[in-house]
């Protein structure tokens, strides 16, 4: 993980016997604010202006994808600022 994905969003201790310092990363910080606004794009979009504009669904998916992850990559400048 790099400072550029924020880190682990929800870091836990594992600490076991023989191994005290073990820690699950999981998901990164870029990676939980990304699907926090994937989820705001999904509630407030309208599909069907999408479609109209011939955007087909693979290409909807990448949209949204880039928006969401441009979305979070914002949020985490503005935490280093």
């Amino acid at each position: 993980m790099s400072q550029l994905d924020g880190g682990p969003a929800f870091p836990i201790s594992l600490k076991q016997e023989g191994n005290p310092t073990a820690v699950a990363y999981g998901m990164t910080l870029r990676d939980y604010f990304a699907g926090m606004a994937l989820q705001g794009f999904l509630a407030s979009l309208d599909v069907r202006v999408l479609r109209e504009a011939g955007c087909m669904l693979e290409e909807q998916h990448r949209l949204l994808a880039t928006m969401s992850y441009g979305q979070a990559d914002a949020l985490l400048r503005q935490r280093e600022a």
